[in-house]
């Protein structure tokens, strides 16, 4: 995949409002059917934005989950694998029931690793 290295050179939408780390500053539109939407269970999102980066060609095998208004990828996540990366800092914002959701997903994601150990390479 390919990033976005300067958002400012881009976009006139803030995405580095990290005076406003614990507000959701920014909807993001959360594309129906993806494990994102499956685990907030909301159509648009808002969320915090600390970010001057972001995703430009997700790369093979991840797909966009979310963006923001401006079209900048905020969410991808791999379809065939519990892998999910976003731009925004839910543990911010566990006071917010979507928030609170997808950081336990991670969580229980981590766990769920743990127990089953490392994979083998054949």
């Amino acid at each position: 995949g390919t990033l976005h290295q300067h958002l400012p050179d881009r976009t006139d939408l803030a995405h580095d409002l990290e005076d406003r780390s614990f507000d959701e500053v920014q909807p993001l539109d959360v594309v129906p059917g993806s494990r994102l939407h499956g685990i907030v269970g909301v159509d648009v999102l808002p969320a915090n934005t600390l970010h001057h980066q972001a995703v430009d060609d997700p790369g093979t095998g991840l797909v966009v989950s979310a963006r923001a208004a401006d079209g900048t990828v905020e969410a991808i996540e791999a379809p065939d694998a519990p892998v999910l990366g976003v731009q925004w800092h839910p543990e911010l914002l566990l006071d917010r029931p979507a928030h609170a959701a997808l950081f336990a997903w991670v969580v229980g994601e981590a766990g769920l690793s743990r127990r089953q150990g490392p994979s083998s390479s054949t």
